[in-house]
């Protein structure tokens, strides 16, 4: 068991890779470094900052080269996040590439901004999986800050607080479902887990062809990418959710996207000023989202189907959607396939009044209405301040009604979303049960929610009453 040390700034090659005479670059790094194997073993420091020379497919490849699974990559201990730009002549800053590794504490931009690979880090080959990617940014690279590329069914590749923004570049074909950027993509790598990363206003700046902008938060897809998780992370501000960058005017992003994949499992989401909060679809099957806040500017969260394929068996509980849009499609909740649960859930919609809150739309795939399952839906509606009955309606006209309608008693408390005081809130409030907030919550010690619960932190403070059952 081996420790290397390399200091960007200070460092020489040949040196001995000690604390005390650190090398310059590490293994595979710029088509050169040391020619030591760093095995599983070892554990590589790496401190400082470098901008690149030269060119090429990956700056730094982590490969069976010189590096063997097991091995750990990490910021020096005491001297922070490492730095790394690619000065844009490289296609990816750091490949992993067939080795399961732990790559912790590094600063990675710089990517080239003309290739559709183009990646702050990315992991890929089977031999990669159980790879563990910590405290790292991607930012200001090309179409990606990470992508986990084809790792296989049994990636499971772990994300920890990762954050990834302002990674803008599309690719250069003119369109298709393949044509996004993306702060965090997981393609064809399953059982994955993402917890408390960050991905912001990604997508943004790229106008190659003409097209609408299409900048995703977090992207899954791919029938291998069943069973990943993601766990209280954030997004904000990816793609266009007004159409001002878009020379067609088209507002597009999504803070999450689900496509072709099954079985995945959300629970503590956040996002903000995107045009969709989330859109799942395409045969995206058995997801099951709880205790999250999606925010969006056209559809909040859409369900589904996609060029005529459907999917099947959403579970929806405990979530709150918010829409702020003043364009068509500004549905708070928007359904297109069968086989749906739908709990405890709080629409907002502070946009156009001529969109439902929720809204069911067969469109090129017909599905049966009555196998979705509707529980506790409360609607606050700036237009129509004391609630209404949430209704949703399909294609042919006909409306359904909840099996449990809400009425909003306090309005007037949540003129502000993003903040909700202890002093505002009545003791008349009735929560509802288990219901998610923007903010970390308040402590409603004194009252108890509509199933006779005691409240407290995070139980949400969105004041209802139950009218009937249907």
């Amino acid at each position: 068991m081996a420790e290397y040390y390399v200091d960007f700034l200070a460092g020489d090659n040949a040196n001995p890779g000690t604390a005390e005479s650190p090398w310059k670059t590490p293994p595979q790094f710029g088509g050169g470094g040391p020619g030591t194997t760093i095995t599983s073993a070892d554990t590589l420091y790496v401190a400082g900052s470098i901008t690149a020379e030269g060119s090429g497919s990956a700056l730094w490849q982590v490969n069976t080269g010189r590096y063997q699974s097991g091995c750990k990559i990490r910021g020096w201990p005491g001297r922070g996040r490492f730095f790394i730009d690619a000065a844009r002549t490289w296609s990816r800053v750091v490949a992993i590439n067939g080795v399961a590794t732990e790559f912790s504490d590094a600063d990675l931009t710089g990517s080239r901004e003309d290739e559709e690979t183009s990646v702050g880090l990315e992991v890929l080959g089977v031999a990669a999986a159980g790879t563990i990617v910590r405290n790292v940014r991607a930012f200001d690279n090309g179409r990606f800050g990470i992508r986990l590329n084809n790792v296989g069914a049994d990636a499971r590749i772990t994300l920890i607080d990762v954050t990834a923004n302002d990674n803008t570049t599309l690719p250069t074909d003119n369109g298709g479902a393949g044509r996004y950027a993306a702060g965090i993509s997981v393609e064809g790598s399953g059982k994955c887990v993402l917890l408390r990363c960050q991905a912001h206003n990604n997508g943004r700046t790229a106008l190659r062809e003409g097209t609408d902008v299409d900048g995703r938060g977090i992207s899954i897809s791919g029938v291998s990418s069943a069973g990943t998780k993601v766990l209280d992370c954030v997004t904000s501000g990816n793609g266009d959710p007004t159409g001002i960058l878009s020379p067609t005017g088209t507002p597009n992003g999504t803070s999450l996207e689900g496509f072709n994949c099954s079985s995945i499992y959300v629970r503590g989401f956040r996002s903000s000023g995107e045009a969709a909060g989330a859109e799942i679809k395409y045969a995206a099957n058995d997801w099951t989202i709880e205790h999250s806040v999606f925010a969006g500017t056209g559809i909040t969260f859409q369900w589904g189907q996609f060029s005529g394929t459907g999917s099947t068996g959403l579970v929806l509980r405990n979530v709150t959607l918010i829409n702020d849009g003043v364009q068509p499609f500004a549905d708070c909740l928007a359904i297109s396939s069968g086989n749906a649960e739908i709990r405890n859930v709080v629409v907002w919609k502070r946009g156009r009044s001529d969109w439902m809150p929720v809204r069911f739309s067969s469109g090129q795939f017909s599905f049966d209405p009555a196998t979705i399952v509707i529980d506790g839906i409360a609607d606050i509606n700036n237009n129509d301040p004391l609630g209404r009955l949430v209704k949703h309606v399909t294609s042919g006209g006909t409306v359904y009604y909840t099996r449990e309608e809400w009425r909003v008693l306090h309005p007037s408390h949540f003129a502000n979303y993003h903040a909700l005081q202890h002093d505002q809130i009545s003791t008349h409030v009735r929560p509802l049960p288990d219901t998610s907030l923007l903010t970390d919550g308040v402590d409603l010690g004194y009252v108890r929610d509509l199933d006779g619960k005691q409240s407290r932190k995070h139980i949400g403070a969105y004041g209802a009453a139950r009218l009937r059952s249907v």
